[in-house]
């Protein structure tokens, strides 16, 4: 093998190029991308791929109308993208389905209403396991210590001290 190799790259001729393949990251991108914001060759090559395979087609089809509902805010029309999606006999559609089915009513409300805790549910993401970790640790004071500790006009805390959970007075 090694002779072999050292004989290609004596003769000084450039590796012959291979076609790139699509990877499962590029052909996710392609059909969860809007269509509007593909380029010819990402359009191109979107048409290949669902040519290839009429259930993967399906699946996009799915994501498609599923992203119209979010976008333009049709929840009403949820039941029937449940029917369309449990149709495709796709195992992780259907999965999908049957996890939006038991919530049935806030999941047309998230995609009927304009309000959303988006951010504010980040925000609760985020703090939740900072203040397990404060806990845990013991050390540092925690957020939610402090939350019941009462602080006299003198700036003076009353009670207990700041960082101390309430069973360690």
């Amino acid at each position: 093998m090694r002779r072999h190799l050292q004989e290609i790259r004596a003769s000084g001729k450039p590796a012959p190029d291979k076609p790139k393949t699509l990877t499962v990251r590029t052909a996710t991108w392609l059909i969860t991308s809007h269509p509007d914001h593909l380029d010819e060759s990402s359009t191109l090559k979107l048409k290949k791929l669902l040519a290839r395979c009429p259930e993967l087609d399906a699946v996009a089809a799915c994501v498609r109308s599923f992203a119209a509902m979010m976008t333009e805010r049709q929840g009403s029309d949820l039941e029937i993208w449940l029917t369309s999606a449990e149709g495709t006999q796709m195992k992780p559609l259907q999965s999908l389905a049957r996890g939006l089915r038991q919530d049935f009513e806030a999941v047309t409300a998230g995609l009927t209403l304009e309000w959303n805790a988006g951010k504010v549910e980040g925000y609760v993401n985020r703090a939740i396991p900072r203040n397990q970790n404060c806990q845990a640790c013991g050390a540092l004071p925690c957020w939610t210590s402090t939350i019941g500790s009462r602080v006299t006009p003198s700036g003076m805390s009353s009670g207990r001290d700041v960082g101390q959970s309430p069973g360690r007075q």
